[in-house]
């Protein structure tokens, strides 16, 4: 009780300091203090904290005006942080306290406490299923008749917490045709409802890799088939290149599919340029990490290959390599047989990380390997590659990747071929030693990236 009303004297103390009513009418208490948190109210609230009690808080709950429009994230994986790819569920929650539009999240059921006391526009709503298997599953049913159950509870829920809402928004990052199927079969159940519900769905390029495959013909004819175009239901995907080819399916082009990028980077949009300052002097010993997960998909052989090289190579004898395994993967005995090659001459985060730790991790590194494979990331963007675009940190990437494409253009990085770890070598000695041509890159990239990739464009696209 004592932790909870800090909470609430902490949010109630930064609204007051903000002057801003409508943060709190729009998100709860709780769902202030992501912006509250990233400046130090400190010296304020001291004050502020002797003239608050429960009753001015309450007060305030009760005069919160009703929102006409509610943007609901589905986010079924949403367990014990936001992670990578969901941190703009915070975004969107910073970008709709400016507006008169409400906010809430539909979670995994096992949502930890912490996070939904922290966060209250938090609703549990889904199981593991309605998630991971219909990710690279296309075909299952049961994916399909499960997230449509807990999906309609959600949508019920959602209802009552604004029940004044005339306008509800959902959108859901990194989606698959059994979650396609399930929203166009709600949408059918709400045709003569004065409810007006409309589906945003950013489709996840991996669980339609069989649909571009030469021997599918019969499997592309009947994709979107049984779904007609309903303006109700938009569908998006993350890069020009997955957009082109989604367009090219029979069925689809009906539906209009939109090219709608997530700028996915871990850091809000107040922090960016804190983090960029405090790690921005000059190192003679440089930093190099491996950030990603090491999974086949995620370039794992060129990874411990490549590192192999760097230990057996003096040129980088002073320079610190850093690698971010995951213990989560069928791999970890070869992953261990290489650790005892490589000895103490890389450093190895074993522990899980939290939003801040990693922040510090990229923003403190020096040079940002993604060697995520052509196969897996030609069409799907790269939630790592926004992050070290928005630090200001030179990329090296694999050649056929939606990276790849960027740092071609822009320099921000190099480009290797993940066959030949004599490539690999030789780019990154290229960034260190043209440090200051590809400073100027990074920084290039960034402002380029910054006006392509807003928030507040992301959010005009599921209002208009």
């Amino acid at each position: 009780a004592s932790d909870v009303y800090k909470r609430q004297v902490y949010g109630t103390a930064k609204i007051q300091f903000a002057k801003n009513a409508r943060t709190i009418s729009n998100a709860g208490i709780g769902g202030a203090l992501e912006l509250f948190d990233r400046v130090d109210y400190k010296s304020a609230t001291r004050d502020l904290r002797k003239k608050i009690n429960i009753k001015s808080i309450i007060a305030l709950e009760t005069k919160k005006k009703p929102e006409k429009r509610v943007i609901v994230s589905i986010n079924p994986d949403l367990l014990d942080y936001f992670g990578h790819y969901y941190r703009f569920d915070l975004k969107l929650l910073d970008c709709t306290q400016l507006k008169d539009v409400g906010f809430l999240s539909l979670s995994h059921k096992d949502v930890s406490y912490s996070l939904a006391a922290k966060f209250p526009h938090i609703i549990p709503c889904f199981t593991e299923k309605s998630y991971e298997v219909g990710l690279r599953n296309m075909d299952s049913d049961s994916v399909e008749t499960v997230f449509e159950k807990e999906l309609l509870q959600g949508i019920n829920d959602v209802r009552k917490h604004c029940p004044d809402a005339i306008f509800y928004e959902f959108f859901m990052y990194c989606g698959s045709y059994p979650h396609l199927k399930a929203m166009y079969n709600i949408l059918e159940k709400f045709t003569s409802s004065r409810i007006k519900i409309r589906f945003h769905l950013h489709l996840f390029y991996p669980s339609f890799e069989k649909a571009f495959n030469k021997n599918s013909e019969s499997y592309r004819n009947c994709l979107f088939s049984e779904i007609i175009p309903n303006k109700a239901l938009m569908i998006y995907g993350g890069t020009n290149q997955f957009l082109a080819l989604l367009s090219k399916l029979p069925n689809v082009s009906n539906h209009n599919p939109r090219y709608l990028p997530c700028s996915s980077t871990t850091y809000s949009d107040g922090e960016q340029p804190f983090y960029r300052e405090m790690h921005k002097d000059s190192k003679e010993n440089l930093s190099i990490c491996y950030p990603g997960n090491l999974r086949p998909e995620k370039g794992l052989t060129v990874t411990l290959d490549s590192l192999l090289a760097i230990k057996n190579d003096r040129y980088f004898k002073n320079h610190k390599i850093v690698v971010r395994p995951s213990r989560n993967t069928d791999n970890i005995e070869i992953i261990d047989l290489y650790r005892c090659v490589l000895g103490n001459r890389v450093n190895w985060i074993d522990d899980d990380l939290s939003d801040s730790d990693f922040k510090v991790l990229i923003a403190s590194s020096d040079i940002i390997v993604v060697p995520y494979s052509d196969e897996a990331f030609a069409l799907r963007p790269s939630g790592l590659f926004s992050d070290a675009i928005m630090m200001s940190k030179p990329v090296l990437a694999v050649k056929g990747t939606s990276m790849a494409n960027f740092i071609e253009t822009y320099g921000n990085g190099a480009v290797f071929d993940p066959s030949n770890v004599e490539s690999f070598i030789a780019k990154l000695k290229y960034i260190i030693d043209n440090s200051e041509r590809v400073s100027l890159a990074c920084n290039l990239a960034r402002i380029t990236w910054s006006k392509e990739n807003t928030w507040e464009k992301f959010y005009e696209t599921l209002i208009r």
